[in-house]
């Protein structure tokens, strides 16, 4: 879905530090907040039922993937630029979930440590997609009924950012796939100005108080 433009690579300076990139995709957050709200909206619909769900969220550092040009090469500054990305994509998450449901009792969700020491040993993920065979018994582990497994990808360059968010939902007691959806953000700089451009499951889309419509 997306390309980097490398029209202007001469004009990029060699290194970029780590705290350029974060200031880079801060308009990218904003609008990934609202498209981000529809697609949750969605997952809650398909959770919305009178037996009590669980709910896993499944986004490791792993699953957040940078692509710049130039070229982030320091290995410690790119986990530590992942674990952020991740801690706030998780957060964001959450947030937009737990005020859908409102407090309901018939709705939890996992403790994210509780997970990361079930994957760690039982190496049952190494990315933000879980093997469909391992649902069952990362559900058995956790006590979870549904996992949400979602990837993160920030690709840029000088004059445009792409966000890349895949989420897929899944009955962790049969394994069976509920929803898949990718949401693409794109923000181009030209003649001075900021385009962004919305992307649902291929579609464009336009956005309006919050809220997503097709174009």
């Amino acid at each position: 879905m997306y390309n980097i433009d490398h029209g202007h690579h001469a004009c990029c300076k060699s290194g970029i530090a780590l705290i350029s990139v974060c200031l880079l995709i801060c308009t990218g957050y904003a609008a990934d907040e609202r498209i981000s709200a529809h697609y949750i909206k969605k997952i809650t619909d398909l959770l919305i039922q009178k037996k009590p769900t669980a709910l896993i969220i499944n986004l490791p550092n792993t699953a957040v993937e940078l692509i710049s040009d130039p070229p982030v090469t320091d290995p410690a500054a790119l986990a530590s630029f992942k674990k952020t990305v991740a801690d706030k994509v998780y957060a964001g998450t959450v947030e937009l979930l737990n005020g859908y449901f409102q407090g309901s009792e018939l709705f939890s969700i996992i403790n994210r440590d509780v997970l990361d020491n079930v994957l760690q040993e039982q190496a049952l993920v190494a990315s933000g997609v879980i093997d469909p065979n391992a649902c069952a018994e990362l559900g058995k582990l956790t006590g979870g009924t549904h996992i949400l497994s979602i990837t993160h990808t920030i690709a840029m360059s000088e004059n445009k950012k792409v966000f890349i968010t895949i989420s897929k939902l899944v009955d962790a007691t049969s394994g069976q796939e509920m929803s898949a959806d990718e949401a693409n953000i794109i923000v181009e700089t030209i003649k001075g100005k900021e385009k962004t451009s919305y992307f649902f499951n291929g579609k464009p889309v336009k956005m309006k108080d919050g809220k997503m419509y097709p174009k």
